[in-house]
This record gives C-alpha cells, structure tokens and sequence, in this order.
C-alpha cells in the first residue's frame, strides 16, 4: 500500500495585515519532510508511525505552512498549489493520499481555501484514491470538502493537545477504508454560529458539554469518528463559524442524525458562548491588589496565533503607568527595538520606540526606558503538552526591564504556548506577580497550572472578541453572535474563570 501525504496550512485573519507572502512560508519537500517530523508529536509524526506500524509506504510530496496572518496572495497560493499536485502526480501509482491542512485558510482568489486544494487533488487521482485529511480546531468547513475527501478529522480539544491522537485516528480510518474494513460515510451540520475563541476553550462549559455528547456516541461501534470543530472567526465568507463532521460506517442517516443533534445542541445553548472581557484598567488593578500569584491577563485583541502583528502596546502601556511590580510581558514583536537593544549591551539602559508598528488598531508606539537584561538567539525547545519535538525560534530576542516590567521584544510572532518561552531568556514564571500574554486561549494548556488566577483583557485589534466591531461584509445573515437581538440574546454573560 502506497499512500501520499503533504498538505498547505495557514490560518487566515482577513482584517490582518501582517503579510503571508511567500517568504515567509517554510516548506518541506520529498525526504525532508519525513526527516523533519519523524518523531515528533505534530500531525506528520502521527502519519509516519502509523504508516510504519501498518507496513504502508509513505510518499512525502510537499507542505508548506506560515504563522497565522493576512489573506493569501493569488500567486502565493497557486505557487503552493502546483507544488503540491506536482508532488502527488510524481507519486505514481497510490493508494491513498492523506493531507495535512489547517481549515482555517483563505486567499484572495478562494476563500474556501481547503476546498479548493480538495477539488483540484481529487481531480488529479480519481474517484477511487481514499483521501483522508486532518484539521485543526479553528476550522471553517464547506460541502466542497465533504464531496471530495472520504476522512475528515480534526483536533478534540483547545488549546491543541490531541494533535497527535486525531492524526492517528485519521491515518487509520483511511489505512482501513483502503483494505476494505470499513466503509466510511460523512455529514457535515453547521450550527450558523460564530463563536468567538474565547468561548471555544474546551476545558469548560458550553464546548466541554458539546465534547462529551460527541465522545458518548463515538462508543457506538456505528460511529468511526465524530468533529466538532469551532471556527474561526476572522474569515469573511458566508461559511465561517462552528460545524459537526460525523463519520459513520456506512449508515449516512445516523451520521446526518447525530451531526444534526449536536449542532442543534450548541443553537439552543448559543447564549452561553458569550464572552464579556475584563477592561484593562480593571484588570491590572485586581492583580496588582491581590495577594499571591500569578495572574494572568490574557491580552486576546492582539494574538500572534490568530493574525495579530503582536505588537500591540495598549496593555503594557497602562502596567507601565499603573506601575506594575514584579510582572513579565511576553511577548511584543519589534525588530528595531531588538536591534538597538543589542547595540546597548546587557546591563546598559536603552531608550526605544516600542511597538504599534505595524497598524493602527493595536496602539500606537510607546516610549519606553529600560535596562537590557538578557540578549538570546531566540531558538528554544518548548515544554510542556503543546509544540513537542519541534524547536521553535522567535528570532533574535532581548528582555528589557522597563521599572518592575520583564518586556521581551522577539524579532518573530509567537504565542506563549509554553513557558519555556519565558525560561529561555532567564525568567521563571512562577516567581511572578502578574505575567501578561498575547494569546487568546492557547496559553491555558502551560499557564493553568501555575496561576492563581486568569483574566480575559478587553484589548483592541485584529483577534478581539468585539467581532461586530469589524468591517465583515460578505456573511450568511441572521448569524450569532452578530444578530443576538434577532436570535433572542440580550444579555452578556461572564465566563467564570478557575
């Protein structure tokens, strides 16, 4: 058995400008692919270990992934495109194909990003090649994708921690659908909802009681498979927001019927998926005030892992002026400041124009007076349960003392998904008082353990939950949380925090 694999993942915000030009793609070609992943806890190393367990034949042709920014040039994705159909049609003869992707990607030519690559890959091997692919959470599925791929599976949880568990499964169903085992039929439900991220965070009520209704009907022997996906919600196209894949094993009635009971589920409970933030004047001052640490303050309107340019200053702007003690902000992109950071030496004190370089949605550059403290390469290998096995690098990196504020300026975007991010560059996050973040749920997975408290900020930009506030034009109206009044929703409620 011969199966191919390789796959094109972005995660599209259209109200970024942060740029997804081709340089700043990464791509894995032939062998290296294999070289690269093997081993790891990503979705590749799940393909390679199935496949080596199953005595299947992997053919890697190509992937190519970027941080998650602004719409993907035409050029930009037809490049990718042809690639990767080249790479499958050089496979010769294959049994199967299995593709990596994200769901959340968007170009200016195909918002459907995802849909097209399945078009245009079932096109290339035929109506008889298997085709399995795998997702992540914040995906905004369509038709196009049921119609032209037999296995679709993406991550249970959020933050991502099952990554390598639902790459399993996907390689399996599609090595068994091959050898005839099963034969697997698919729905797909949309509920016409938008959750922002906040309220998809699956380790609470309402994702968590959607979750457990999946996992009871996939005891079924029936059942192959069940994904509940959230969405994501910065793509401006009529098919973005949460959708149910239900996988059955020849028996589409069942899979439409459950994928209709789970949907229905989360559109009688819509009104729990509101979130309400926390200002940022109120929230420093609940940390500052409070005994103990840490707390966290989630600075969630500018997420690196969701298109924001992470440079936002908003929240460190008023810490600074709140003089906040004992705290660590991580992160904020800025090269200039990097640079001339290094210039000064570690121990010396600089002066920068630091940050909101990139627009104006996410404050405006703030004149900052620190101490150098620590000057890094930025290359690090992440801890905890996210991003094993993989190094990561933020570029050229300095941490700047700014009156009792760690700021650790990156050259790179990065989400804190793990706290060796902080560890690198001689920080233990423990020992803080108040550590503030750009992320928007990720940072749960390392960051519950250790806080004594989390609070959501209401910050501005590109990934805030305000969705209303931004410039949509071309969404499937009445749609939650948009048209609340319409739906019957006129309250906010406040998600509680552990």
């Amino acid at each position: 058995m011969r199966i191919a694999i390789g796959g094109i993942s972005h995660e599209t915000n259209c109200f970024s400008n942060v740029p997804s030009d081709l340089s700043m793609w990464t791509i894995y070609e032939g062998d290296e692919l294999i070289n690269y992943f093997k081993g790891s806890k990503a979705s590749y190393g799940a393909f390679i270990d199935v496949a080596e367990r199953e005595g299947v034949e992997l053919v890697p042709t190509m992937h190519a992934g970027t941080s998650p920014s602004g719409t993907v040039p035409k050029d930009v994705f037809d490049h990718l495109l042809k690639k990767l159909l080249d790479g499958i049609g050089k496979a010769g003869r294959i049994d199967g194909v299995i593709l990596s992707l994200h769901g959340g990607g968007f170009s200016e030519e195909y918002p459907d990003l995802e849909g097209k690559v399945f078009e245009e890959v079932r096109k290339l091997v035929g109506p008889k090649v298997i085709m399995g692919s795998m997702h992540d959470f914040h995906s905004n599925s369509t038709e196009k994708w049921v119609n032209n791929v037999n296995i679709i599976l993406g991550y249970d949880t959020y933050p991502h921690i099952d990554t390598y568990d639902r790459a399993t499964e996907v390689a399996e169903l599609t090595i068994r659908t091959i050898r005839k085992d099963i034969k697997p039929t698919m729905a797909l439900v949309k509920p016409d909802m938008v959750p922002t991220l906040q309220a998809q965070f699956t380790g609470k009520h309402p994702f968590a009681t959607l979750l457990a209704r999946a996992h009871k009907w996939e005891e079924d022997e029936r059942v192959l498979g069940i994904w509940v996906m959230g969405g994501f919600p910065w793509s401006d196209f009529p098919d973005v927001g949460m959708g149910v894949f239900v996988i059955t094993d020849d028996d589409m009635g069942l899979a439409k019927s459950i994928a209709k009971e789970i949907s229905d589920m989360a559109l009688k409970m819509r009104s729990d998926f509101l979130v309400k933030p926390v200002q940022v004047r109120d929230a420093i001052e609940e940390a500052m005030k409070s005994e103990g640490g840490p707390y966290v303050l989630a600075d969630i309107g500018d997420n690196p892992g969701g298109g924001g340019p992470c440079d936002g200053t908003v929240l460190l702007k008023e810490m600074i002026d709140m003089n906040a003690q004992n705290a660590v902000f991580c992160v904020i992109r800025d090269v200039e400041s990097v640079e001339k950071a290094i210039e000064a030496g570690v121990s010396n004190e600089v002066t920068l124009m630091l940050g909101g370089k990139n627009d104006n949605l996410h404050g405006p550059p703030i004149e900052v007076t620190g101490t150098v403290k620590t000057l890094s390469d930025g290359k690090f290998m992440p801890t905890g349960p996210m991003s094993r096995g993989l190094e990561a690098s933020v570029g050229k990196t300095a941490v700047v003392r700014v009156g009792g504020i760690d700021v650790i300026i990156t050259s790179e975007r990065m989400q804190p998904t793990t706290l060796a991010m902080y560890r690198f560059v001689g920080i233990e996050p423990c020992d803080k008082k108040i550590i503030a973040l750009k992320s928007s749920v990720h940072y749960r997975a390392a960051h519950t353990p250790i806080a004594k408290k989390i609070i959501e900020v209401d910050t501005p930009g590109v990934t805030s939950p305000r969705l209303a506030g931004l410039p949509f034009t071309n969404l499937k109206r009445p749609l939650f949380p948009f048209d609340i009044e319409t739906l019957g929703i006129v309250e906010l409620k406040t998600m509680d925090e552990p």
